[in-house]
């Protein structure tokens, strides 16, 4: 599953940067093998100075970072920069002088994905590396040069679909291991020569099965939100808020599906040598990404029904 973290938002990270305006994109993509990470979350500072900005600040959870060439962070602006906008992302090689990777991610699962913190001392960033989304020229821009779909995408979809496939991946293959040895593993001091002998244990495959598809119907429907019905009109706060809701609860049924696969594995499915500790401490820890957050979101989809305003800093649900 950290293969899976890692290679799915360094593509997904790249190909936001190749969808920038001309100027941060050429500069980026040399040889058109350059990878690039980011981290949305403003905790940097940047200071106007001649020809750009002065960042300083670090950035946890930077997946990707060990495997990449370029990043993107969010920085804030420091007090008394007026003409600015309020946050923005920063572009940057990651072999800029200034830059270090701090050594960090030590965690209960997920454990491969490097998902490190990202240093920035004083580095200087020129001012086209430097992407506001509030710009009207860049919306200028975007309308001259639509020739892709994604470009009407909702980010309050993207970014939650953008994190969750590592994680039903991995409880799909925790069912796939299971299964496999439902016909042929005992059950440890009870009277059944095999597993599948117990109807109860059928019962518990047959649940956590349905909880691995029903996760999965939750999420196309979260991602029709882009590729049907962005494609034709405009998407409804509603709908943005449902869809968010749709990862966040897809997340309890991934988890609850996890659980029970590990009940019916027993206790030896938790030794250090199992896969099965291993996707399951794996799904604990991907699926709780701040982008999910199942309760909040939940909570956001009540909020919109009971006509309140959003619970979420980053994203527009109007």
């Amino acid at each position: 599953m950290s293969t899976a973290w890692v290679v799915g938002l360094i593509a997904g990270v790249t190909g936001l940067a190749g969808s920038m305006p001309p100027a941060i994109r050429d500069t980026i993509f040399v040889t058109g093998n350059e990878r690039v990470f980011g981290v949305t979350t403003p905790t940097g500072i940047a200071t106007p100075v001649d020809g750009g900005y002065r960042v300083s600040g670090q950035w946890g959870y930077a997946s990707g970072c060990l495997h990449a060439d370029w990043g993107v962070l969010g920085v804030r602006f420091a007090e008394g920069s007026e003409g600015t906008p309020k946050a923005a992302f920063i572009f940057f090689p990651l072999d800029a002088e200034g830059v270090s990777i701090i050594d960090t991610w030590y965690v209960a699962g997920v454990q491969g994905s490097g998902s490190n913190t990202v240093r920035l001392d004083d580095v200087f960033i020129p001012a086209h590396m430097i992407f506001d989304p509030t710009d009207e020229a860049r919306n200028d821009w975007l309308g001259a040069d639509l020739i892709e779909p994604r470009d009407r995408w909702i980010d309050e979809v993207l970014v939650p679909l953008g994190v969750i496939g590592p994680s039903i991946g991995a409880v799909e293959a925790m069912a796939d291991i299971v299964t496999a040895n439902i016909n042929r593993k005992n059950v440890t001091h009870w009277k059944y020569p095999m597993q599948s002998d117990s109807e109860v244990l059928l019962e518990q495959l047959g649940l956590a099965r349905m909880e691995v598809e029903a996760a999965w119907l939750h999420l196309g429907r979260a991602a029709a939100i882009n590729d049907v019905v962005a494609q034709e009109r405009a998407v409804t706060g509603h709908e943005k808020a449902r869809a968010q809701a749709d990862c966040g609860y897809a997340t309890i049924l991934m988890r609850s599906a996890a659980d029970r696969l590990m009940d019916i594995a027993g206790s030896s499915a938790f030794a250090s040598a199992s896969p099965l500790q291993r996707f399951w401490r794996d799904v604990s820890v991907g699926t709780r990404h701040a982008f999910l957050n199942a309760h909040a979101s939940l909570e956001l989809y009540g909020r919109i029904h009971a006509g309140k305003e959003s619970n979420n800093i980053q994203f527009n649900y109007a």
